[in-house]
């Protein structure tokens, strides 16, 4: 499964209902979101030689906390305080999903989800300062649907102002 699905997930919650939105469907919206970025984070962990090894030697039990104190000895080993940034961006949002599915006494409101999507915004660009092929689904727009078809695969084609969908 591609963890873009999470990203396209909650924003479809909060779009579909973007007027009439339960607290379950914002809890759940941030969640989805939470682990879309907890997974394309870790996809670069993965691939990094140095951020892997101070990943996987970690004593730190909870992946989430793990994957934070990365960033924390990155900036610390490299003095690059873009590292510590993006640490303290991925602890802020694993607070708000730790917030949205746990604290169910805690009030949780669509402002909650804009706080998140702002922290999500500047922790790409903080991520972006150091590897430029992150939150790629982030930069996809829609500027406008005109219709909707499900197929298996298909082809857009644009020329001279005219759009042609071939399946």
């Amino acid at each position: 499964m591609n963890h873009d699905a999470f990203y396209v997930m909650g924003n479809k919650i909060i779009s579909q209902n973007n007027d009439n939105l339960t607290e379950a469907e914002i809890r759940t919206a941030i969640g989805r979101i939470y682990y879309y970025i907890y997974h394309e984070v870790l996809s670069w962990v993965n691939i990094d030689d140095s951020m892997k090894v101070v990943y996987s030697e970690s004593e730190i039990k909870s992946t989430h906390k793990k994957l934070i104190n990365v960033f924390f000895e990155m900036a610390k080993s490299t003095k690059n305080l873009q590292y510590g940034k993006i640490s303290r961006l991925l602890s802020t949002l694993h607070s708000y999903r730790c917030l949205a599915d746990y604290q169910l006494n805690d009030p949780v409101d669509k402002a909650l989800f804009e706080s998140m999507q702002a922290n999500l915004e500047d922790l790409k660009e903080a991520c972006l300062g150091l590897k430029n092929d992150l939150f790629e689904i982030l930069n996809i727009k829609t500027i406008e649907t005109i219709g909707a078809h499900k197929t298996q695969s298909a082809t857009l084609e644009v020329r001279k102002r005219t759009l042609r969908l071939l399946d």
